[in-house]
């Protein structure tokens, strides 16, 4: 990390004495510190200039019609074959348009009993309900895993060369809750396993290099689906349909997200803090990539106009507290935001009272 530098400026301080006709000011030196913050490395001119025509006008029929056929498809297979699709409908980043479909599929199987679907399945499956189950806010007990344990109460040696399973059940691992020791040993047990994993053999070698390192649940989403894009348009047994909705909605969420990237950035120029306020980071487009991880779905794409510039304003206000301000100035301004947040809370007070 680079050393702060000391920069001198002259500041014109004091009070008026209004009973004479001369002026009294007194010069104090303020020392200005610098944390030589490097310029913004991004283009972004360039990225203004970023066009597609992935459009809701161009394309938006096409979707619907798509999306028509795969919930025909929920209806036509059974509970087992559902959680399969669920699950490749969320890496391919659709879920979001089959919220209804999937929360009532799961809320069916859970209270019919899901262990009437864990006993049908394998590992990987038994995994992948729990994943699911969890990630939408239903009560699933760790001890779903507890058939895939031997008589010592340790995970099954036998479980060892099944891939698919075992890397179903390290990326469930990282759905636990605090004291869950099952999946702690689940984690524990997968990752021995997977990590000596002879590559030759092993036709998901690569995917299982990339978990290793980088667990999904910890991953940015939008990356993780075009990843995925690319892998199921190749896998065995692809549905056609699937596939091209998610190329079409990964380019169509894309193009909303360049739109509101353009929209960040032009406001942030017109504030001119570059001249303005040249000691602070510019930082509007890391604060976007930032939002875009937080949620990218396109009906709260109200939240891609707001988070980015709320973050590039907290950036700005930082380094004011952190390189440039002096301590008598950081405590009026401290006293002008202590105040200003009592009159905003003390109008929500009344307002609630008001209409209470």
């Amino acid at each position: 990390m680079s050393s702060f530098q000391l920069i001198k400026t002259r500041v014109v301080t004091g009070p008026t004495n209004t009973s004479t006709k001369s002026c009294t000011s007194h010069k104090h030196a303020i020392v200005r510190r610098s944390a030589n913050y490097k310029p913004n490395q991004w283009d972004l001119s360039s990225i203004q200039t970023l066009k597609s025509h992935y459009t809701e006008e161009e394309y938006g029929s096409l979707v619907m019609k798509l999306k028509e056929e795969v919930r025909l498809l929920f209806d036509r297979i059974e509970p087992l074959a559902q959680v399969r699709l669920i699950h490749t409908i969320q890496r391919l980043g659709l879920g979001y348009h089959f919220e209804k479909e999937i929360n009532g599929l799961l809320n069916a199987m859970l209270s019919s009993g899901y262990d009437k679907v864990v006993q049908k399945s394998g590992l990987e499956d038994t995994a992948v309900l729990f994943m699911l189950l969890r990630q939408y806010g239903f009560m699933v007990s760790e001890e779903i895993f507890n058939d895939f344990k031997d008589h010592n109460g340790c995970f099954a040696e036998s479980l060892s060369q099944d891939v698919k399973g075992l890397l179903g059940l390290y990326q469930a691992s990282y759905l636990s809750f605090n004291g869950e020791k099952t999946l702690d040993e689940a984690r524990e047990f997968a990752v021995r396993h997977l990590k000596v994993l002879d590559s030759s053999i092993s036709t998901l070698a690569r995917e299982v290099s990339h978990a290793l390192d980088l667990p999904s649940h910890w991953s940015l989403q939008r990356l993780q689906v075009r990843r995925y894009i690319d892998m199921y348009e190749i896998e065995e047994g692809m549905n056609s349909t699937l596939l091209s909705l998610a190329k079409l909605d990964f380019n169509m969420v894309q193009h909303i997200h360049q739109r509101e990237l353009i929209n960040n950035i032009c406001w942030w120029k017109s504030l001119n803090h570059g001249k303005s306020l040249s000691f602070a980071r510019d930082r509007i487009l890391e604060c976007f990539f930032v939002a875009v991880s937080i949620i990218f779905q396109p009906q709260f794409k109200s939240c891609l106009e707001w988070l980015p510039k709320i973050g590039a304003l907290i950036v700005t206000l930082d380094d004011i507290y952190d390189v440039y301000g002096s301590f008598g100035e950081l405590e009026i301004l401290t006293g002008i935001i202590d105040r200003y947040m009592y009159y905003i809370l003390n109008n929500c007070i009344y307002i609630l009272i008001e209409r209470l």
